[in-house]
């Protein structure tokens, strides 16, 4: 299960995440006078209506709450939630017909015959994010279902993570700094772009050296990767619901596969993990 669950991400997340590069959408939340932290943070939060920030930081978890409270009372004092979802779908879409051309009809189309029903029927205990996009009505335009459906499935598995590494008493700075190193990156090379202050991470690192979970030099320990892979675990068995409804799993991985590959080649979503902290360093 965890194979195809990760490859099932791994094929989704360039597709739905493009959003967060995408100079089409940071033009479209210009015009309702949202710079790049409230644009972020109240558009993917916007299918929960006008949430308050303590809210949306508990969601999003790995988020240094001192960034997100801010920013997202600055949003809903600019805007609504039904004017930065139009303003996101807008962005994503010409984002995506920008990347991947506009013959996107017979692949949409594909993805709702196949993903749809199982995502309808997903579990959403404990996925808030996840429950206020599902409720939102589909898209119109192919590109605009591309990315509703990369996105859903994103989400979901964001909050099946915030659950599994929640249950394991793990805090949002911590999860991050654990995450470096599993993923093979260089210690403090992208928990910055999360808010988190020198003073926080320093606090967050002793507390996992303490518990055996990283070495001195910031590295994860056996114990520490043992811990990570465990939550990785956990969370690809909540997906379970999902890949196993779908009928054939085989057949959306080979649909998206090359889609992700080419917003990658195109410079739409970071190659790896350590250009993606460097590109959202760069926009923060």
């Amino acid at each position: 299960m965890s194979e195809i669950a990760r490859k099932f991400r791994e094929v989704a997340e360039p597709i739905a995440a493009s959003i967060y590069f995408a100079p089409e959408a940071q033009e479209e939340y210009k015009k309702l006078d949202l710079s790049f932290l409230p644009g972020y943070f109240c558009s993917r939060s916007a299918p929960l209506g006008p949430a308050p920030g303590e809210v949306v930081a508990s969601i999003f978890a790995v988020f240094n709450p001192e960034i997100v409270v801010p920013s997202v009372k600055e949003g809903w004092q600019k805007t609504t939630p039904q004017d930065i979802l139009q303003a996101r779908l807008k962005g994503a879409s010409l984002c995506l017909e920008r990347l991947l051309g506009t013959d996107l009809a017979s692949i949409s189309e594909k993805l709702k015959e196949l993903c749809l029903p199982a995502l309808e029927s997903a579990p959403k205990e404990g996925h808030p994010l996840f429950a206020g996009l599902i409720a939102l009505e589909l898209p119109s335009s192919p590109s605009g279902v591309l990315f509703r459906i990369c996105d859903l499935i994103r989400e979901h598995r964001g909050d099946s993570h915030t659950i599994a590494w929640t249950s394991k008493g793990i805090s949002g700075c911590e999860i991050s700094l654990l995450s470096e190193s599993y993923w093979g990156i260089p210690p403090r090379s992208y928990i910055y772009t999360r808010g988190w202050s020198q003073a926080q991470v320093d606090q967050a690192s002793e507390h996992l050296k303490q518990n055996g979970l990283l070495n001195q030099d910031e590295t994860i320990t056996e114990q520490g990767r043992a811990l990570r892979e465990e939550i990785e675990t956990l969370t690809d068995e909540m997906e379970r619901p999902i890949i196993e409804k779908i009928k054939d799993v085989s057949e959306v991985i080979n649909l998206l596969e090359p889609l992700a590959k080419t917003i990658i080649d195109k410079g739409g979503f970071p190659a790896n993990l350590q250009n993606l902290g460097k590109t959202l360093r760069n926009i923060n």
